[in-house]
């Protein structure tokens, strides 16, 4: 954005110096130094870039604040904050007064140049910037419509992302549904056997309450697990590193077929797995699944002494990971009691409203043990909005920057095509007096422009591929490479340059050749 602007203020600045070369030349002949011409257009350039730093500066803290309003229930940790940062702002103050010295030079250094000779012998025609300043002129709109393709296609690819992980199937009913953390001190659970104990005592309190319908400990929906190979049928596998990778998740969970978890389940000889609809249909697409052996085997030497674990139920598919996969990832559930994790998540179904039963829920866990409190009480779909608000947030913010780029990348088009509507008056007023037609006139205007867009999309469609792979460990569900993300992001640019340089081009057509003719 920032270099999209400073391209803006060049043109502008450029079209500018341009139009004041007779005057400049003027100066120059009275006795007027090449540095004395060049301080004063730097001088106005500073002068500019500290008007618009005020304004900045306000339209800063209002945006900043009502972001920061507009972002407060979306998920987001309670840490960030976007406020107003006085450190931030001297930097960018620093760097907008630097490169308004920069670009402000670039048009100082020419005009400071111009042949005094040449335009006071122009006469009435106006200087027309030259060949060089067009050219110049020409690139810097050339590298607008990059930046802002880029920056375009960027935001296209996060907002594609945030709506499809906000319209992904988690797999499961999220209403009514209540989750809490429950993390178990070291100095009170150091082993697995007396957290399998109190997690069992507190499935059977929590049974007794009649406005619960179920309640299972582990890791919620979207939250991961942990990836192990995996052995299937007692075959053993050679080379653990090419065997295929499984989420293991210890959680207890409504089946489809077979059974649920016992109390008898991961302990020894009891070592027993339930899987999804997805693991069948990659693991064990052939014959019954129920009752089949599969092993994540550890790795390292004792990999041997891992237990095979008997199929015993399947579950629906219940994504846990892989978001940017469309198909939701295969799953292995454990008995709790086979891996007691200290920190687990409690999920309640409830028959009533959520915040009726989160006192008994807690009232559970203190006839057990009053020393350990639930966090992060919320609800499963409040959980679920933690786990997208980076995409929300990032992505409404690359749009909003996307949006600025478009503006000011349609302001550089039309004050350019503007400004060489103003030039060319007089040759216009000349064709039109020896029959040119308005759509004639209409595409000698366009066609400087329209060459300029036939450059600069290409370019910007290879930044686009480039910005897309960048962002891939981001995306959801959203190639890099998306051509209808692509090619509608090309028409909204093209279609906005477009209107933004046929408003002066028709400005053009309908000029009166005597009152163009009269133009100095």
């Amino acid at each position: 954005v920032l270099l999209i602007a400073c391209a803006n203020v060049a043109n502008l600045l450029l079209a500018r110096s341009a139009d004041r070369a007779r005057e400049m030349a003027v100066r120059v002949s009275l006795g007027a130094t090449r540095w004395r011409v060049a301080r004063q257009l730097l001088v106005e350039s500073v002068l500019l870039a500290l008007l618009a730093g005020v304004a900045g500066l306000w339209l800063a803290v209002v945006g900043i604040g009502w972001f920061d309003a507009s972002t407060q229930d979306v998920g987001k940790p309670y840490w960030m904050e976007f406020t107003m940062d006085g450190t931030v702002f001297a930097v960018m103050a620093a760097v907008c007064l630097t490169t308004a010295l920069l670009f402000g030079l670039a048009p100082a250094l020419q005009v400071s140049n111009t042949d005094v000779n040449e335009v006071l012998k122009e006469g009435t025609r106006g200087g027309s910037g030259g060949v060089k300043g067009r050219r110049l002129s020409g690139a810097l709109i050339v590298g607008e419509v990059v930046l802002t393709l880029v920056l375009l296609s960027g935001a296209a690819f996060m907002m594609r992302s945030f709506l499809a992980l906000y319209s992904m199937e988690v797999g499961i009913e999220t209403s009514q549904l209540l989750t809490m953390r429950l993390y178990l001190p070291l100095t009170q659970y150091p082993d697995p056997g007396p957290r399998a104990d109190l997690y069992q005592n507190f499935e059977d309190r929590l049974a007794g309450i009649p406005t619960i319908v179920g309640a299972i400990a582990g890791a919620p929906p979207l939250a991961g697990g942990f990836i192990q190979p995996l052995e299937v049928d007692g075959r053993v596998g050679e080379d653990e590193e090419t065997l295929p990778r499984v989420t293991t998740v210890a959680l207890q969970i409504e089946v489809l077929r077979g059974r649920a978890f016992g109390r008898s389940d991961g302990l020894p000889g009891s070592e027993t797995a339930i899987v999804n609809e997805r693991f069948v249909e990659m693991h064990l697409p052939e014959g019954d699944p129920l009752g089949r052996p599969i092993r994540m085997p550890t790795g390292g030497d004792n990999a041997t002494d891992t237990p095979w674990l008997t199929v015993v139920g399947i579950t629906p598919n219940v994504r846990q990971r892989s978001l940017e996969d469309p198909e939701p990832d295969p799953v292995v559930y454990l008995p709790l009691r086979a891996n007691p994790q200290r920190g687990v998540t409690v999920i309640v179904r409830t028959r009533t409203a959520v915040a009726n039963v989160i006192s008994e829920v807690q009232e559970a866990m203190r006839a057990i043990n009053p020393d350990l409190p639930f966090f992060n009480v919320m609800t499963m779909d409040a959980l679920l909005a933690q786990r997208r608000w980076p995409l929300k947030i990032f992505g409404s913010m690359f749009s909003i920057f996307a949006g600025i780029a478009l503006v000011l990348s349609s302001v550089g088009l039309y004050s350019v095509t503007a400004y060489s509507v103003s030039q060319r008056t007089r040759e216009i007023g000349i064709r039109m007096a020896l029959g040119a037609q308005p759509r004639q006139t209409l595409w000698l205007v366009l066609q400087s422009s329209l060459r300029q867009l036939a450059v600069g999309v290409p370019l910007g469609v290879l930044g686009a591929f480039a910005v897309g792979r960048l962002l891939q460990s981001l995306l959801v569900q959203t190639s890099p490479t998306d051509p209808v993300t692509l090619t509608a992001i090309v028409v909204v640019l093209v279609g906005v340059s477009a209107v933004a340089c046929l408003l002066p081009a028709r400005r053009a057509a309908r000029l009166d050749p005597m009152v163009a003719l009269r133009i100095e």
